[in-house]
Protein backbone atom coordinates (compact mmCIF):
# COMPACT_ATOMS: atom_id res chain seq x y z
CA UNK A 1 0.00 0.00 0.00
CA UNK A 2 1.40 3.07 -1.11
CA UNK A 3 0.27 6.70 0.84
CA UNK A 4 1.41 9.68 -0.44
CA UNK A 5 2.07 12.99 1.89
CA UNK A 6 0.57 16.21 -0.55
CA UNK A 7 -0.60 19.45 0.07
CA UNK A 8 0.43 21.83 -2.97
CA UNK A 9 -3.22 22.54 -4.42
CA UNK A 10 -3.19 25.67 -6.63
CA UNK A 11 -6.20 27.29 -5.64
CA UNK A 12 -7.93 29.72 -7.66
CA UNK A 13 -11.50 31.66 -6.96
CA UNK A 14 -13.11 34.31 -9.37
CA UNK A 15 -11.90 37.76 -8.32
CA UNK A 16 -14.15 40.48 -7.33
CA UNK A 17 -11.10 42.75 -6.90
CA UNK A 18 -7.75 42.35 -8.92
CA UNK A 19 -5.63 44.25 -6.70
CA UNK A 20 -3.03 41.92 -4.31
CA UNK A 21 -3.94 41.91 -0.57
CA UNK A 22 -2.09 41.89 2.15
CA UNK A 23 -2.88 39.18 4.77
CA UNK A 24 -2.00 38.83 8.12
CA UNK A 25 -2.21 34.87 8.71
CA UNK A 26 -1.93 34.18 12.70
CA UNK A 27 -1.61 30.04 13.40
CA UNK A 28 0.26 30.52 9.27
CA UNK A 29 2.56 27.30 10.38
CA UNK A 30 -0.31 24.77 11.45
CA UNK A 31 -2.37 22.52 9.03
CA UNK A 32 -4.90 25.15 7.60
CA UNK A 33 -2.27 27.73 8.06
CA UNK A 34 -0.17 26.27 5.85
CA UNK A 35 -3.05 25.39 2.85
CA UNK A 36 -4.11 29.19 2.43
CA UNK A 37 -0.74 30.64 2.81
CA UNK A 38 -0.03 28.72 -0.43
CA UNK A 39 -2.92 29.47 -1.95
CA UNK A 40 -2.79 33.17 -1.00
CA UNK A 41 0.90 33.38 -2.70
CA UNK A 42 -0.43 31.46 -5.71
CA UNK A 43 -3.00 34.18 -6.21
CA UNK A 44 -0.70 36.90 -5.93
CA UNK A 45 -1.12 38.23 -2.16
CA UNK A 46 1.57 39.32 0.12
CA UNK A 47 1.74 37.15 3.48
CA UNK A 48 2.81 38.19 6.36
CA UNK A 49 3.25 34.61 8.54
CA UNK A 50 2.47 34.65 12.42
CA UNK A 51 3.17 30.97 13.99
CA UNK A 52 5.69 30.03 17.15
CA UNK A 53 8.99 28.77 16.21
CA UNK A 54 10.79 27.93 13.15
CA UNK A 55 8.71 28.25 9.81
CA UNK A 56 7.81 24.96 8.14
CA UNK A 57 7.40 25.89 4.79
CA UNK A 58 8.15 29.24 2.90
CA UNK A 59 4.82 30.71 1.68
CA UNK A 60 4.88 33.78 3.13
CA UNK A 61 6.69 37.73 2.23
CA UNK A 62 7.58 37.90 5.82
CA UNK A 63 7.83 36.02 9.14
CA UNK A 64 7.10 36.71 12.49
CA UNK A 65 7.91 34.41 15.32
CA UNK A 66 5.34 35.41 18.10
CA UNK A 67 4.24 33.95 20.96
CA UNK A 68 0.31 35.84 21.15
CA UNK A 69 -0.29 35.08 24.66
CA UNK A 70 2.40 37.75 25.53
CA UNK A 71 1.67 41.15 25.36
CA UNK A 72 4.53 42.58 24.28
CA UNK A 73 4.91 40.08 21.19
CA UNK A 74 1.20 41.23 20.17
CA UNK A 75 2.59 44.70 20.53
CA UNK A 76 4.94 43.89 17.56
CA UNK A 77 2.03 43.03 15.16
CA UNK A 78 1.91 47.11 15.15
CA UNK A 79 4.36 47.26 13.07
CA UNK A 80 3.35 45.49 10.01
CA UNK A 81 1.38 46.44 7.29
CA UNK A 82 -1.53 44.72 6.21
CA UNK A 83 -5.25 44.88 5.45
CA UNK A 84 -6.73 41.59 6.06
CA UNK A 85 -6.33 39.07 8.91
CA UNK A 86 -7.02 35.42 8.80
CA UNK A 87 -7.31 34.42 12.51
CA UNK A 88 -6.69 30.82 12.94
CA UNK A 89 -5.08 30.16 16.34
CA UNK A 90 -6.66 29.09 19.67
CA UNK A 91 -5.34 29.60 23.02
CA UNK A 92 -7.28 26.17 23.90
CA UNK A 93 -6.17 22.67 22.46
CA UNK A 94 -9.63 20.47 21.17
CA UNK A 95 -8.53 17.99 23.91
CA UNK A 96 -7.59 20.25 26.79
CA UNK A 97 -9.33 18.88 29.89
CA UNK A 98 -12.28 20.86 31.63
CA UNK A 99 -11.86 24.48 33.15
CA UNK A 100 -14.20 26.63 34.15
CA UNK A 101 -15.13 29.85 32.22
CA UNK A 102 -13.05 32.07 34.25
CA UNK A 103 -10.01 30.12 33.82
CA UNK A 104 -10.76 30.34 29.80
CA UNK A 105 -11.50 34.23 30.05
CA UNK A 106 -8.15 34.54 31.45
CA UNK A 107 -6.16 32.17 28.42
CA UNK A 108 -7.83 34.65 26.45
CA UNK A 109 -7.17 37.98 27.94
CA UNK A 110 -4.21 38.50 25.79
CA UNK A 111 -6.77 38.11 22.65
CA UNK A 112 -9.04 40.54 23.46
CA UNK A 113 -6.00 43.26 23.92
CA UNK A 114 -4.72 42.04 20.22
CA UNK A 115 -8.50 42.77 19.16
CA UNK A 116 -8.91 46.07 20.67
CA UNK A 117 -5.22 47.18 19.29
CA UNK A 118 -4.54 45.72 16.25
CA UNK A 119 -7.54 44.44 14.50
CA UNK A 120 -10.23 46.94 15.46
CA UNK A 121 -9.76 48.60 11.68
CA UNK A 122 -9.43 45.61 9.51
CA UNK A 123 -11.26 43.16 7.67
CA UNK A 124 -11.02 39.85 9.64
CA UNK A 125 -11.67 36.48 9.11
CA UNK A 126 -12.01 34.01 12.43
CA UNK A 127 -11.94 30.54 11.87
CA UNK A 128 -14.19 28.74 14.28
CA UNK A 129 -15.18 25.45 14.98
CA UNK A 130 -18.57 24.35 13.28
CA UNK A 131 -17.47 20.94 14.88
CA UNK A 132 -18.09 22.14 18.23
CA UNK A 133 -19.77 24.98 19.31
CA UNK A 134 -23.15 23.45 18.14
CA UNK A 135 -22.84 20.82 20.49
CA UNK A 136 -24.57 17.58 20.54
CA UNK A 137 -27.57 17.92 18.04
CA UNK A 138 -29.44 15.27 16.14
CA UNK A 139 -30.81 18.02 13.63
CA UNK A 140 -28.60 19.52 10.62
CA UNK A 141 -26.94 22.76 12.19
CA UNK A 142 -27.41 26.39 10.60
CA UNK A 143 -26.06 29.78 11.82
CA UNK A 144 -28.81 30.47 13.68
CA UNK A 145 -28.94 27.20 16.22
CA UNK A 146 -28.18 27.84 19.73
CA UNK A 147 -24.12 27.12 20.56
CA UNK A 148 -23.88 24.82 22.99
CA UNK A 149 -19.81 24.12 23.83
CA UNK A 150 -19.33 21.34 25.93
CA UNK A 151 -15.70 22.05 25.90
CA UNK A 152 -13.18 24.24 26.97
CA UNK A 153 -11.81 24.47 23.02
CA UNK A 154 -15.74 25.37 21.84
CA UNK A 155 -16.41 27.79 24.96
CA UNK A 156 -13.30 29.55 23.78
CA UNK A 157 -14.55 29.94 19.86
CA UNK A 158 -18.00 31.18 21.28
CA UNK A 159 -16.34 34.02 23.65
CA UNK A 160 -14.08 34.36 20.67
CA UNK A 161 -16.69 34.85 18.31
CA UNK A 162 -18.82 37.35 20.91
CA UNK A 163 -16.10 39.82 21.46
CA UNK A 164 -14.93 39.88 17.80
CA UNK A 165 -18.76 40.84 16.86
CA UNK A 166 -18.93 43.48 19.18
CA UNK A 167 -15.75 44.96 18.33
CA UNK A 168 -14.72 44.57 14.34
CA UNK A 169 -16.60 46.54 12.16
CA UNK A 170 -15.71 44.27 8.62
CA UNK A 171 -15.89 40.32 10.18
CA UNK A 172 -16.32 36.88 8.61
CA UNK A 173 -16.99 34.55 11.26
CA UNK A 174 -16.31 31.09 9.42
CA UNK A 175 -17.48 27.81 11.34
CA UNK A 176 -15.26 25.25 10.09
CA UNK A 177 -16.43 21.34 10.18
CA UNK A 178 -14.34 18.87 10.34
CA UNK A 179 -11.48 19.34 7.75
CA UNK A 180 -9.20 16.07 6.39
CA UNK A 181 -6.78 15.35 3.71
CA UNK A 182 -3.69 17.17 2.50
CA UNK A 183 -1.06 16.35 5.03
CA UNK A 184 -2.63 16.21 7.99
CA UNK A 185 -0.73 15.35 10.71
CA UNK A 186 -1.62 12.22 12.84
CA UNK A 187 -1.15 13.56 17.00
CA UNK A 188 -3.18 14.63 19.78
CA UNK A 189 -6.73 12.99 19.01
CA UNK A 190 -7.05 15.35 15.77
CA UNK A 191 -8.14 14.22 12.47
CA UNK A 192 -9.82 11.28 12.20
CA UNK A 193 -9.90 10.39 9.00
CA UNK A 194 -5.65 10.62 9.07
CA UNK A 195 -5.86 8.62 11.73
CA UNK A 196 -7.93 5.82 9.89
CA UNK A 197 -4.97 6.09 6.86
CA UNK A 198 -2.13 5.60 9.21
CA UNK A 199 -3.68 2.75 11.17
CA UNK A 200 -3.73 1.32 7.53
CA UNK A 201 -0.15 2.04 6.48
CA UNK A 202 1.09 0.36 9.86
CA UNK A 203 -1.50 -2.56 9.90
CA UNK A 204 -2.93 -1.18 13.13
CA UNK A 205 -6.04 -2.13 15.08
CA UNK A 206 -8.19 1.71 15.52
CA UNK A 207 -9.12 1.88 19.34
CA UNK A 208 -12.30 4.01 19.31
CA UNK A 209 -13.04 5.75 22.99
CA UNK A 210 -16.08 7.04 21.68
CA UNK A 211 -19.25 5.10 20.24
CA UNK A 212 -18.74 3.93 16.53
CA UNK A 213 -22.12 5.61 15.62
CA UNK A 214 -20.52 9.16 16.42
CA UNK A 215 -21.16 11.32 13.33
CA UNK A 216 -19.46 14.22 11.80
CA UNK A 217 -19.48 16.84 9.09
CA UNK A 218 -16.36 16.21 7.18
CA UNK A 219 -14.69 18.74 4.86
CA UNK A 220 -11.46 18.38 3.18
CA UNK A 221 -8.74 21.46 3.26
CA UNK A 222 -8.94 22.16 -0.73
CA UNK A 223 -12.56 23.32 -0.01
CA UNK A 224 -11.71 24.73 3.78
CA UNK A 225 -9.14 26.33 1.85
CA UNK A 226 -11.10 28.08 -0.82
CA UNK A 227 -13.47 29.04 1.44
CA UNK A 228 -10.72 31.13 3.42
CA UNK A 229 -9.20 32.44 -0.04
CA UNK A 230 -12.73 33.71 -1.59
CA UNK A 231 -13.62 35.59 1.71
CA UNK A 232 -10.30 37.55 1.60
CA UNK A 233 -10.89 37.97 -2.14
CA UNK A 234 -14.36 39.08 -1.99
CA UNK A 235 -17.03 41.07 -0.15
CA UNK A 236 -20.23 39.36 1.18
CA UNK A 237 -22.69 39.79 3.79
CA UNK A 238 -20.94 40.13 7.38
CA UNK A 239 -21.80 37.63 9.82
CA UNK A 240 -21.93 34.00 10.54
CA UNK A 241 -21.05 31.21 7.62
CA UNK A 242 -20.71 27.61 7.99
CA UNK A 243 -18.08 25.54 6.17
CA UNK A 244 -19.27 22.34 5.85
CA UNK A 245 -20.99 20.02 3.61
CA UNK A 246 -24.13 19.18 5.04
CA UNK A 247 -23.67 15.69 5.35
CA UNK A 248 -22.50 13.56 8.08
CA UNK A 249 -20.66 10.03 8.12
CA UNK A 250 -19.88 7.84 11.42
CA UNK A 251 -16.44 6.64 12.42
CA UNK A 252 -18.00 3.15 11.28
CA UNK A 253 -18.59 4.83 7.56
CA UNK A 254 -15.56 6.32 7.33
CA UNK A 255 -13.65 2.89 8.35
CA UNK A 256 -15.78 1.25 5.87
CA UNK A 257 -15.07 3.81 3.45
CA UNK A 258 -11.52 3.71 3.34
CA UNK A 259 -11.26 -0.13 3.97
CA UNK A 260 -13.16 -0.69 0.80
CA UNK A 261 -10.53 2.20 -1.03
CA UNK A 262 -7.49 1.04 0.04
CA UNK A 263 -8.83 -2.31 -0.52
CA UNK A 264 -7.87 -3.82 3.26
CA UNK A 265 -10.21 -4.45 5.84
CA UNK A 266 -9.25 -2.16 8.52
CA UNK A 267 -10.11 -3.46 11.58
CA UNK A 268 -11.31 -1.60 14.88
CA UNK A 269 -11.87 -1.93 18.90
CA UNK A 270 -14.06 0.00 21.10
CA UNK A 271 -13.42 0.98 24.82
CA UNK A 272 -15.69 3.03 26.25
CA UNK A 273 -14.06 2.98 29.65
CA UNK A 274 -13.37 6.63 29.76
CA UNK A 275 -16.14 7.60 28.00
CA UNK A 276 -18.59 10.44 29.19
CA UNK A 277 -21.62 10.97 27.35
CA UNK A 278 -22.51 15.05 29.01
CA UNK A 279 -19.18 16.13 26.82
CA UNK A 280 -19.16 13.97 24.02
CA UNK A 281 -21.13 15.18 20.93
CA UNK A 282 -22.32 11.85 19.10
CA UNK A 283 -23.91 13.87 15.95
CA UNK A 284 -22.77 17.07 14.40
CA UNK A 285 -23.82 17.88 10.82
CA UNK A 286 -24.08 22.09 10.29
CA UNK A 287 -26.35 23.28 7.09
CA UNK A 288 -23.96 24.97 4.40
CA UNK A 289 -26.93 26.17 2.99
CA UNK A 290 -26.15 30.01 3.48
CA UNK A 291 -22.35 29.53 2.06
CA UNK A 292 -23.89 28.38 -1.21
CA UNK A 293 -26.71 30.74 -1.71
CA UNK A 294 -24.73 34.01 -0.66
CA UNK A 295 -21.05 32.74 -2.23
CA UNK A 296 -19.13 31.78 -4.84
CA UNK A 297 -18.91 28.62 -2.82
CA UNK A 298 -18.25 25.16 -4.54
CA UNK A 299 -17.37 22.26 -2.87
CA UNK A 300 -14.80 20.19 -4.98
CA UNK A 301 -14.00 17.25 -3.01
CA UNK A 302 -16.62 14.47 -1.82
CA UNK A 303 -15.46 11.99 1.08
CA UNK A 304 -17.25 9.45 -0.78
CA UNK A 305 -14.62 10.30 -3.68
CA UNK A 306 -11.77 10.42 -1.65
CA UNK A 307 -8.98 8.37 -2.27
CA UNK A 308 -7.93 7.81 1.06
CA UNK A 309 -4.38 7.54 -0.33
CA UNK A 310 -3.05 11.16 0.40
CA UNK A 311 -2.93 11.77 3.77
Amino acid sequence: MTITRSWNNILEVKKTDKRPIRVLVLGAMGYIGRHICYALKQNGHMVIAVSRGKPVHGYFDSYLSLDLSKINDIELLSKSDFDTVIDLISYIHPNTKPLNTDDIQKALTPYYHMVDHIFRDKKVIFASSGGTIYGDNPEICTESTPRHGLTPYAVQKIMQEDYLSKTIKELYILRISNPYGGSQIVKHGVGFVARVIDCALRNETITLTVPSITTRDYLHINDVTYSLLMFTENSYDQGMYNISTGVGHSLHEIIELASHKLNTKIQYKINLSNYNPEKHIISNVISNKKLTDNTLYKQTVFIEKYDFVTL
